[in-house]
Protein backbone atom coordinates (compact mmCIF):
# COMPACT_ATOMS: atom_id res chain seq x y z
CA UNK A 1 0.00 0.00 0.00
CA UNK A 2 1.37 3.42 -0.93
CA UNK A 3 0.68 6.54 1.12
CA UNK A 4 -0.45 9.25 -1.31
CA UNK A 5 1.02 12.02 0.85
CA UNK A 6 4.64 10.93 0.79
CA UNK A 7 4.82 8.05 -1.72
CA UNK A 8 5.91 5.48 0.86
CA UNK A 9 5.27 1.86 0.03
CA UNK A 10 4.45 0.50 3.51
CA UNK A 11 4.36 -3.16 2.44
CA UNK A 12 7.85 -2.78 0.93
CA UNK A 13 9.12 -1.33 4.21
CA UNK A 14 7.54 -4.20 6.17
CA UNK A 15 9.14 -6.78 3.85
CA UNK A 16 12.55 -5.10 4.20
CA UNK A 17 12.25 -5.05 7.99
CA UNK A 18 11.25 -8.73 8.07
CA UNK A 19 14.23 -9.61 5.85
CA UNK A 20 16.55 -7.83 8.28
CA UNK A 21 15.04 -9.61 11.29
CA UNK A 22 15.28 -13.00 9.58
CA UNK A 23 18.93 -12.35 8.66
CA UNK A 24 19.76 -11.36 12.25
CA UNK A 25 18.13 -14.53 13.61
CA UNK A 26 20.03 -16.63 11.07
CA UNK A 27 23.31 -14.89 11.94
CA UNK A 28 22.75 -15.44 15.67
CA UNK A 29 22.03 -19.14 15.11
CA UNK A 30 25.09 -19.64 12.90
CA UNK A 31 27.28 -17.69 15.29
CA UNK A 32 26.56 -20.27 18.00
CA UNK A 33 28.46 -22.84 15.95
CA UNK A 34 31.57 -20.62 15.93
CA UNK A 35 31.35 -19.04 19.39
CA UNK A 36 34.72 -19.34 21.18
CA UNK A 37 33.54 -20.13 24.71
CA UNK A 38 37.10 -20.58 26.01
CA UNK A 39 38.04 -17.08 24.86
CA UNK A 40 35.29 -15.65 27.08
CA UNK A 41 36.06 -17.99 29.99
CA UNK A 42 32.83 -19.94 29.59
CA UNK A 43 32.47 -23.72 29.62
CA UNK A 44 31.45 -25.01 26.17
CA UNK A 45 28.32 -26.71 27.53
CA UNK A 46 27.31 -23.50 29.31
CA UNK A 47 27.78 -21.58 26.02
CA UNK A 48 25.49 -24.05 24.23
CA UNK A 49 22.76 -23.39 26.80
CA UNK A 50 23.16 -19.61 26.71
CA UNK A 51 20.61 -17.43 25.01
CA UNK A 52 22.04 -16.74 21.52
CA UNK A 53 21.58 -13.03 22.17
CA UNK A 54 24.00 -13.25 25.11
CA UNK A 55 26.64 -14.83 22.87
CA UNK A 56 26.01 -12.14 20.28
CA UNK A 57 26.30 -9.44 22.95
CA UNK A 58 29.67 -10.78 24.09
CA UNK A 59 30.95 -10.90 20.51
CA UNK A 60 29.70 -7.37 19.80
CA UNK A 61 31.30 -6.01 22.98
CA UNK A 62 34.63 -7.58 22.12
CA UNK A 63 34.41 -6.31 18.53
CA UNK A 64 33.63 -2.80 19.78
CA UNK A 65 36.69 -2.87 22.02
CA UNK A 66 38.87 -4.05 19.15
CA UNK A 67 37.41 -1.47 16.74
CA UNK A 68 37.82 1.40 19.18
CA UNK A 69 41.61 1.45 18.81
CA UNK A 70 41.89 3.43 22.01
CA UNK A 71 38.95 5.74 21.30
CA UNK A 72 35.28 4.81 21.46
CA UNK A 73 33.27 5.41 18.31
CA UNK A 74 30.50 6.82 20.45
CA UNK A 75 29.32 10.31 21.17
CA UNK A 76 30.34 10.66 24.80
CA UNK A 77 29.11 13.11 27.42
CA UNK A 78 32.33 15.09 26.96
CA UNK A 79 31.91 15.18 23.17
CA UNK A 80 28.47 16.71 23.58
CA UNK A 81 28.83 18.97 26.60
CA UNK A 82 32.46 19.69 27.56
CA UNK A 83 33.62 22.27 25.04
CA UNK A 84 37.36 22.06 24.43
CA UNK A 85 37.72 18.49 25.75
CA UNK A 86 39.57 15.88 23.65
CA UNK A 87 36.24 14.21 22.82
CA UNK A 88 34.63 17.57 21.91
CA UNK A 89 37.53 18.46 19.63
CA UNK A 90 37.69 14.95 18.15
CA UNK A 91 34.00 14.74 17.24
CA UNK A 92 33.26 16.16 13.78
CA UNK A 93 30.04 18.12 13.52
CA UNK A 94 28.77 18.84 10.05
CA UNK A 95 25.60 18.73 8.07
CA UNK A 96 25.08 15.71 5.90
CA UNK A 97 25.64 16.20 2.19
CA UNK A 98 22.81 14.26 0.58
CA UNK A 99 21.55 13.89 -2.94
CA UNK A 100 18.03 15.35 -3.23
CA UNK A 101 16.28 11.95 -3.70
CA UNK A 102 17.96 10.55 -0.57
CA UNK A 103 17.19 13.71 1.41
CA UNK A 104 13.53 13.36 0.36
CA UNK A 105 13.51 9.68 1.41
CA UNK A 106 14.98 10.53 4.82
CA UNK A 107 12.39 13.28 5.31
CA UNK A 108 9.60 10.86 4.35
CA UNK A 109 10.84 8.22 6.83
CA UNK A 110 11.05 10.85 9.59
CA UNK A 111 7.52 12.12 8.84
CA UNK A 112 6.18 8.55 8.84
CA UNK A 113 7.74 7.86 12.25
CA UNK A 114 6.30 11.12 13.60
CA UNK A 115 2.82 10.34 12.26
CA UNK A 116 2.95 6.71 13.42
CA UNK A 117 3.28 7.95 16.99
CA UNK A 118 0.58 10.62 16.56
CA UNK A 119 2.90 13.44 17.62
CA UNK A 120 2.41 17.19 17.24
CA UNK A 121 4.63 20.23 17.47
CA UNK A 122 8.40 20.06 17.45
CA UNK A 123 10.66 17.08 18.03
CA UNK A 124 13.72 15.21 16.89
CA UNK A 125 14.00 12.02 14.86
CA UNK A 126 17.34 10.20 15.17
CA UNK A 127 18.18 8.15 12.10
CA UNK A 128 21.08 6.16 10.79
CA UNK A 129 21.74 5.74 7.13
CA UNK A 130 22.74 2.28 5.93
CA UNK A 131 24.87 2.35 2.81
CA UNK A 132 22.63 0.05 0.76
CA UNK A 133 19.38 -0.22 2.71
CA UNK A 134 18.59 3.42 3.39
CA UNK A 135 17.48 5.27 6.52
CA UNK A 136 16.50 3.59 9.80
CA UNK A 137 14.77 5.31 12.71
CA UNK A 138 16.67 4.91 15.99
CA UNK A 139 14.61 7.18 18.21
CA UNK A 140 11.72 9.60 18.10
CA UNK A 141 12.08 12.30 20.74
CA UNK A 142 8.91 14.41 21.04
CA UNK A 143 10.51 16.78 23.56
CA UNK A 144 14.23 17.23 22.89
CA UNK A 145 16.37 19.55 24.96
CA UNK A 146 16.00 22.98 23.35
CA UNK A 147 18.48 24.85 25.54
CA UNK A 148 20.81 27.06 23.50
CA UNK A 149 23.79 24.70 23.79
CA UNK A 150 21.86 21.48 23.04
CA UNK A 151 22.16 19.64 19.75
CA UNK A 152 18.61 20.49 18.65
CA UNK A 153 19.24 24.24 18.87
CA UNK A 154 22.70 23.94 17.32
CA UNK A 155 21.27 21.95 14.39
CA UNK A 156 18.52 24.56 13.99
CA UNK A 157 21.16 27.25 13.78
CA UNK A 158 22.91 25.45 10.91
CA UNK A 159 19.92 24.11 8.97
CA UNK A 160 20.06 24.79 5.28
CA UNK A 161 23.32 26.66 5.49
CA UNK A 162 21.60 29.79 6.78
CA UNK A 163 22.47 31.06 10.24
CA UNK A 164 19.33 31.20 12.37
CA UNK A 165 19.19 32.47 15.93
CA UNK A 166 18.04 30.72 19.07
CA UNK A 167 15.31 33.35 19.35
CA UNK A 168 14.11 32.25 15.88
CA UNK A 169 13.86 28.67 17.15
CA UNK A 170 11.80 29.60 20.21
CA UNK A 171 9.56 31.88 18.14
CA UNK A 172 8.97 29.10 15.59
CA UNK A 173 8.10 26.54 18.29
CA UNK A 174 5.66 28.98 19.90
CA UNK A 175 4.11 29.99 16.56
CA UNK A 176 3.48 26.35 15.64
CA UNK A 177 2.11 25.59 19.12
CA UNK A 178 -0.36 28.48 18.90
CA UNK A 179 -1.44 27.36 15.43
CA UNK A 180 -1.84 23.74 16.54
CA UNK A 181 0.46 22.50 13.80
CA UNK A 182 0.87 18.74 13.65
Amino acid sequence: MTDQNDNIDHSFMQRQTQKQVNKMIEDISVMGEFFDADFFGIYPREAELMDPQQRLFLECCWQAIEDAAGRPRLVTYESKWVEGSDDWNGTPVKDAELAPPLAARIAAVAREAWRALGLRGYGRIDLRLHESEGPFVLEVNPNPDVSPDAGFARAWGRRGGAERSYDDLVATILRHARAGVA
